[in-house]
C-alpha cells in the first residue's frame, strides 16, 4: 500500500515527467485517438462466429483445429483487449494533460514562468543560464533552484488536489 509521502513523490515524478514531455502530450493524445479508431474499424470488420469448433471425427486421434470463425473470434477478443488498454491510456493521458494545464494556469505568473523555463523550454540550459534568463545573477543558481522547486511543489499540490494546512480545504 502506498501512503502519504510516497503518493506525493509519485505525483511529483508524474508531473515532472509530463512537464518534460509537454510538447509531445498533444501528439500522444492524437496518436492514441487514431489508434483507437483503427482498432474499432478492425473489430467491426471481423466476421461473427458461426460454429464453435471444427474437429475430426470422434476417436480419430484427438486432432483439434479451430474453425475460421473461432479464429476470427479469438482475434476479435485480442483486438478488444488492445482497444480497452488504449482507451484507458487515452483517458489517463487526457485527464493528466487537462489537470496539468489547469494547474499551470493556476500558478502565479512568476511561478509559471520559472516552471516553463526550467522544464518545458529548458532545452539543455545549465542552471546558471536559467538563473540569468530569470533575471538572477549567474552566481544565484541555488536561489533559482529553490524558486523552481517551490513552484513545482505548488504545482503538484494543485495537480493532485491536495490539502493546504490551516485552510478551508483541510
Amino acid at each position: 500500500m502506498v501512503k502519504g509521502r510516497d503518493v506525493e513523490d509519485q505525483t511529483k515524478k508524474r508531473v515532472l515527467y509530463l512537464l518534460a514531455h509537454y510538447d509531445e502530450l498533444q501528439v500522444w493524445v492524437e496518436n492514441l485517438k487514431s489508434d483507437m479508431a483503427m482498432l474499432q474499424e478492425e473489430i467491426q470488420a471481423e466476421p461473427a462466429p458461426k460454429t464453435t469448433q471444427w474437429r475430426e471425427s470422434p476417436g480419430g486421434g484427438g486432432f483439434e483445429k479451430p474453425s475460421p470463425e473461432e479464429a476470427a473470434l479469438e482475434r476479435k477478443e485480442r483486438l478488444l483487449k488492445r482497444l480497452i488498454r488504449k482507451e484507458k491510456d487515452y483517458k489517463q493521458l487526457t485527464t493528466d494533460k487537462e489537470k496539468l494545464d489547469r494547474s499551470l494556469n493556476g500558478l502565479w505568473e512568476s511561478e509559471r514562468y520559472v516552471v516553463e523555463i526550467c522544464t518545458i523550454r529548458r532545452k539543455s540550459m545549465t542552471w546558471k543560464q536559467v538563473a540569468v534568463k530569470l533575471g538572477y545573477s549567474p552566481d544565484a543558481e541555488s536561489a533559482c533552484r529553490r524558486r523552481f522547486w517551490k513552484a513545482i511543489d505548488h504545482l503538484v499540490l494543485m495537480f493532485k488536489g491536495g490539502y493546504i494546512q490551516g485552510s478551508l480545504l483541510s
